[in-house]
């Protein structure tokens, strides 16, 4: 398993992944317009070269298999100005997305992902890590708090033209673990 920046060569690699994971985790949930329009907003390929590019305030990062298929990702982002004003930290990495395509869950490739970008965030002078996470994913807050994150409040996200309230979770303090990927 190797975990690795995205280039903006990874562009379609990432809106296709993206686009997977997230119907994998929300099919379902909402009306399939709102989903589509989501994935179509969020997932397109100029938005990911423009996300990847602006590498002062984001990045990508690919978890890839031994044979070398792209099977999770995550994006961070490092603008303070969209971090709750409840969260007191003025170096606090987000975790904007992490997902693991469902047929790879279960191998501990979100344990690996959640280990290296802490060990990023304490390396870069973070001191905080937090996201947000809808607060009917049961497994996702559980995983979030097995890795130490608690939740500090709730945070609006639109998707469509539905509105939901999710859980902002935050770790403070973090460490560097030594982990060999």
């Amino acid at each position: 398993m190797t975990i690795r920046f995205a280039t903006t060569a990874d562009a379609s690699l990432l809106s296709l992944l993206s686009e997977t994971t997230f119907r994998e985790t929300y099919w379902g949930t909402d009306t399939d317009e709102n989903i589509l329009s989501h994935i179509a907003n969020s997932f397109n390929i100029p938005k990911i070269i423009e996300e990847i590019a602006a590498v002062n305030s984001n990045h990508y990062l690919i978890v890839e298999n031994k044979l070398n298929q792209a099977i999770g990702y995550a994006r961070i982002r490092y603008d303070q100005s969209i971090k709750p004003n409840y969260l007191q930290s003025n170096k606090a990495l987000e975790i904007a997305r992490i997902y693991v395509l469902k047929e790879f869950q279960g191998q501990k490739i979100g344990q690996l992902l959640m280990e290296y970008i802490e060990n990023f965030a304490k390396q870069e002078g973070f001191d905080t890590i937090w996201l947000c996470v809808w607060k009917e994913n049961l497994d996702g807050i559980r995983f979030y708090q097995r890795h130490g994150l608690e939740i500090i409040g709730e945070y609006v996200f639109k998707l469509g033209n539905s509105t939901y309230v999710d859980w902002a979770m935050a770790k403070k303090n973090i460490i560097f673990t030594p982990h060999i990927f």
